[in-house]
C-alpha cells in the first residue's frame, strides 16, 4: 500500500535517530514526546497537500522523470519511488518494483515522455515518448567495448561517441543558453543517431541487440 514520504518518515525512523540527527544538524535537543507530537502534526498538515500533488502530476505535464530504489521499512524490502520534473518532486512508497506501481499513479497511459533508466517495468508502457537515462546507456556502451562478440566493440565505440556529443552540447546549452545553436545542432545530431543504428542495427549480436534498437 503506498504511503507519503513523510508518514514512512514519521512512522518507520526511530524517534532516537531523528533526535540525532537534529542535534547533529542544528544542536536541537528536543524530546521523544515532543518529536511524536511534532511528527503528527506536519503530518496530518501536508497530506493535503501531498494528495493534491499525487493528483496534479496525472495532467499535462511534457517531461516527467521516474526512478526507484530499495526503502527497508521494519526490515522489510518496499521501494521507494520519486516522480518529478523541474516544477516537483513527489517520493512515494510501494510494495513492488513492477509496473503496476507506474500505472497506479499515472494511470494506463502517460501523454508526455517518460525519463528513466533501462529497468524493463517502463518498456512498452502507453507513453508519448520514452527518453533513456544516458548515463546508464553509456555505461552499457563500455560494457559492449569489452564483450566478446561480432561487432559489440564498434558498436558499443559507436555509441559511446554519440552520448558522449550529446553530453557536450548539453552541458554548452546550459551554459550560454544559445538555444538556435543547440537546435541547429540537434537536428544534425538526429540525422546521425539514425544513420548509426541504421547502420549497426542488423549486425548487433546478443549484447548489443537491446541496446541498438
Amino acid at each position: 500500500m503506498r504511503r507519503e514520504f513523510q508518514e514512512l518518515w514519521v512512522k518507520h525512523r526511530p524517534y532516537e535517530k531523528q533526535q540525532e540527527l537534529l542535534w547533529e544538524l542544528g544542536k536541537i535537543k528536543i524530546g521523544v514526546g515532543t518529536l511524536v507530537a511534532t511528527n503528527q502534526r506536519i503530518s496530518q498538515a501536508i497530506k493535503p497537500i501531498v494528495n493534491s500533488l499525487k493528483h496534479w502530476i496525472n495532467s499535462d505535464h511534457p517531461l516527467l522523470n521516474i526512478d526507484e530504489t530499495p526503502w527497508l521499512v521494519k526490515g522489510v524490502k518496499e521501494w521507494l519511488w520519486v516522480f518529478a520534473n523541474p516544477k516537483f518532486c513527489l517520493f512515494l512508497a510501494a510494495d513492488t518494483r513492477s509496473r503496476a506501481e507506474i500505472e497506479d499513479q499515472l494511470g494506463a497511459k502517460y501523454l508526455g515522455v517518460i525519463i528513466s533508466d533501462n529497468l524493463n517495468v517502463y518498456n512498452g508502457y502507453d507513453v508519448k515518448s520514452q527518453q533513456k537515462c544516458l548515463v546508464h546507456l553509456r555505461r552499457h556502451a563500455q560494457r559492449l567495448i569489452k564483450t566478446p562478440g561480432l561487432h559489440n566493440q564498434p558498436i558499443g565505440e559507436a555509441l559511446t561517441t554519440l552520448i558522449d556529443e550529446a553530453f557536450k552540447h548539453h552541458r554548452i546549452i546550459r551554459e550560454t543558453q544559445n538555444d538556435t545553436d543547440y537546435f541547429d545542432w540537434a537536428r544534425e545530431f538526429k540525422i546521425k543517431v539514425k544513420q548509426t543504428l541504421s547502420r549497426w542495427r542488423e549486425k548487433a549480436g546478443i549484447g548489443s541487440r537491446e541496446t541498438i534498437t
